[in-house]
């Protein structure tokens, strides 16, 4: 896309195999073309539209024009709607059209829109070689340049799991917002967009409002599928927050809208927050209610789901010293996880520890922290449910008035949960449950 008017004249008539000869034909002497393709000679407009001409390309350069930016708007939107085919084909389009002079600040489009369409390809190496290209010609970015710009930059910097500058980017973006030009589905992917990239770095209250943004933004455009996913980011937010009421109430919205759509995607997500949330309000009955609920409806999501689920359970047993009940569902998900997940071994570890804790083994529990379960949830990264775990413990210590074990096992917690903080790690696939 940098090649000179020059040698893109060379380019096309090398692909065509036409010789010099022929296409400087009633147009130009073979010397002076010569010195067009090696660029030591600027070719007047004339010279410029007969050359085009012979080589099949529309030299009407306002309707060639008109046609460029017809086709890169096109593509652009069909990138925001996430039309992956339809994104290819125009892709395509969009480099023939290249072969053709174009102007800079067409170019600048060109380079913008494919940051966000590498980053949709997850060709990362690539949208950041668009950045950089991109980035050259910020001096001549119009406003519109500007927003798509920063935009497609925070979507790349998300995927990227560098949620701090992603978050910078996106909302740099929305001063850019033109008002005018984008639909309200855009706007509201904006917005949530910000949404989830506040979430990734704790600004919990900042997630919140965003997400209040693009809930109105979705349920304008009756985008109910999304409004059932914003709910559920409100529950979630407003738990972490401590806003209990709020929480339950988002959760509730969520559970009521999903029900009437039949939008069974979010199914999980919804029932199992729903009784972790009941579960801190001491509703143990009704938590069970959506717990076991899950457990029993989980056929078609993936077998870590109904795993985890499980743990739930175990868990609000331990904690309710119904240890028949624990053991019970101890020995289910032991059954569960052997028989159906490839790799069991941190739900064998976790449910494990309940056992030993059931059976006080404290020693026991510490000598496998300490040689075993640890390193092993270092090695796959999964400190978000090692913090969990030592966290379990640092209870169970605190309650038998082990204070100082206690004290060592919430520090842990405490450090593990900050390392599992997605910004300070190169690459961790842990999903985090509220």
């Amino acid at each position: 896309m940098n090649e000179t008017f020059g040698q893109q004249i060379r380019l096309l008539r090398t692909k065509q195999k036409i010789k010099q000869l022929e296409l400087a034909q009633g147009i130009c002497s073979v010397s002076y073309l010569s010195k067009v393709e090696n660029d030591t000679i600027l070719p007047s407009e004339d010279i410029k539209r007969l050359l085009l001409n012979r080589l099949g390309i529309n030299s009407d350069i306002d309707s060639n024009e008109q046609n460029i930016l017809s086709e890169l708007e096109q593509w652009n939107q069909t990138i925001i709607k996430n039309e992956t085919e339809k994104a290819d084909e125009l892709y395509n389009r969009i480099q023939s059209l290249t072969s053709s002079f174009l102007k800079k600040e067409q170019l600048i489009k060109v380079y913008i829109y494919s940051i966000h369409y590498f980053v949709m390809k997850r060709d990362f190496d690539k949208a950041a070689e668009m950045i950089n290209e991109a980035e050259e010609y910020s001096i001549s970015f119009s406003l519109d340049d500007k927003y798509y710009f920063e935009r497609s930059v925070g979507n790349f910097y998300y995927y990227q799991l560098r949620f701090k500058e992603a978050l910078g980017h996106l909302l740099e973006s929305e001063k850019l917002l033109p008002q005018n030009l984008i639909d309200v589905n855009d706007k509201a992917q904006l917005y949530y967009s910000i949404t989830m990239s506040a979430c990734n770095v704790d600004q919990f209250h900042l997630g919140i409002a965003y997400s209040e943004k693009a809930l109105e933004a979705y349920q304008s455009s009756y985008n109910l599928k999304r409004c059932v996913e914003c709910h559920v980011f409100l529950g979630i937010a407003n738990t972490r927050v401590s806003n209990i009421t709020e929480a339950l109430t988002q959760y509730k919205k969520a559970e009521q809208l999903a029900n009437s759509i039949n939008f069974t995607d979010m199914y999980y997500s919804i029932s199992n927050n729903l009784g972790q949330l009941y579960a801190i309000i001491g509703d143990s009955d009704k938590a069970f209610e959506y717990y076991i609920d899950c457990y029993q409806n989980l056929d078609n999501y993936p077998h870590e789901y109904r795993a985890e689920t499980i743990v739930c359970i175990v868990e609000l047993y331990f904690k309710l010293n119904q240890m028949e009940d624990v053991k019970e569902w101890i020995q289910t998900g032991l059954s569960f996880v052997t028989e159906n997940l490839e790799d069991p071994t941190e739900y064998i570890a976790i449910l494990n520890l309940f056992n030993h804790l059931c059976n006080n083994e404290i020693d026991q529990i510490e000598e496998k922290m300490k040689t075993q379960v640890i390193q092993y949830f270092k090695k796959q990264q999964r400190l978000f449910m090692l913090s969990n775990i030592l966290k379990i413990i640092a209870d169970y210590e605190f309650e038998n008035s082990n204070y100082k074990n206690a004290a060592y096992y919430y520090d842990l917690s405490r450090e593990f949960l900050m390392l599992s903080h997605p910004e300070n790690l190169s690459a961790d696939n842990t999903i985090v449950h509220n």
